[in-house]
């Protein structure tokens, strides 16, 4: 993995026995234009994205991540803002004690 979240052409490298070295781009998104822009870019790259692209476009263009979309928004949503659902969690017990509400 690169140090940056969005890394130029590829996102991960795997390293792999007489193969060599395998490239792989990620996408996490619900836009077949957004990803089929991204292959006309880098064609010699791999692509793997969320499940309904993968369906759409079909296995043998793409590597189906295996998350869908709708999974991966509410885990990102879950641990940007649970807290702000969860009252008792340890930033809103923090708020509270110094005065800010909630």
């Amino acid at each position: 993995m690169f140090d940056a979240t969005n890394h130029p052409v590829t996102d991960i490298m795997v390293f792999g026995g007489l193969d060599g070295v395998s490239e792989i781009q990620l996408k996490a998104t619900d836009s077949v234009s957004y990803v089929t822009a991204a292959m006309a870019e880098d064609p010699e790259v791999v692509f793997a994205v969320t499940s309904e692209i993968a369906a759409e476009l079909g296995t043998g263009v793409v590597i189906d991540a295996g998350i869908e979309n709708v999974a991966l928004e509410l885990a990102v949503g879950e641990t940007l803002f649970g807290e702000t659902v969860n009252p008792i969690g340890a930033f809103s017990l923090l708020r509270f004690l110094i005065g800010i509400p909630f």
